[in-house]
Parts: C-alpha cells; structure tokens; sequence
C-alpha cells in the first residue's frame, strides 16, 4: 500500500472520529458520509485501512486512552483537544497493534503531519512529546 492510500485512510478516520466526537449519535451518518470520499475500487486500499483503524481503535479505545494518558505528562484525556487526541489515538493503534507494518518513525510522521494540517499550530510539539512516550513504552 502506498503512503498516500494510507495517509488518506488515516485523515479520513481522523474526520470519522472528530464527528462522532462532537455529534453523539452521528456514527453510522459520519461513517457513511466521509466514506463517501474513499469510494470506488481506485480507492479500496485507503477505504480498508481506515475500517481497520476505525475499528481497531473501537476494540482498544479504553487501553488506547490509558496509554496516551501515560504517556502525556500532566495532561488528562479530557484536556486534550478532541483533533489530538484522535490524532494520538490513530498514531497509539499503529505503534502498538501494527508495528509489523508500520514502522515506529512512520506512525509518529504521519501524526504530526496530520497535527500540521488539522490542529492548532503548535499541538504537533504536544503529540511528537506524548509519542515519544508512547513510543519508548510499546
């Protein structure tokens, strides 16, 4: 799979998880509507990687949240920003559930890129220092 397929998968979970974030009750509506983006066979590969994220955070979230808690000094889950901690929970099912295909500086990349694009300006300082944690601790 390509970078692109995946950094595509990974923004669009972000878009899935930030709206199930903010709308309680919206899963199967914002699933459906930003899956639209990942639709057609040119786009499958992108489209199975965000279910797995998606539903690998799902299965892991309360472990998941414990890990990134663990690893933010002085920081509990509810001060974290809803688009870091999403960011923090994709990069947090990689390093730990799929390290064998994504390599630890790949995952870690890959978040603060997401953090460039979608957070506040200095947030990827934040999620860089948290995964670094995490990272030393997976």
């Amino acid at each position: 799979m390509k970078l692109t397929e995946r950094r595509r998968a990974r923004e669009t979970a972000l878009k899935i998880l930030y709206r199930e974030g903010m709308v309680v009750g919206s899963t199967d509506r914002s699933f459906a509507s930003v899956m639209e983006s990942l639709s057609g066979e040119k786009h499958k590969a992108s489209r199975d990687y965000c279910e797995l994220l998606l539903q690998g955070i799902k299965d892991n979230l309360s472990e998941i949240d414990s890990i990134i808690e663990g690893s933010s000094k002085n920081w509990s889950i509810d001060r974290i920003s809803i688009i870091d901690l999403n960011i923090l929970r994709i990069a947090v099912f990689e390093l730990k559930w799929h390290k064998d295909s994504v390599p630890f500086k790949v995952a870690i990349d890959e978040a603060l890129e997401l953090a460039k694009r979608y957070s506040a300006d200095d947030s990827f300082k934040f999620i860089n220092g948290v995964l670094d944690g995490v990272a030393k601790t997976v």
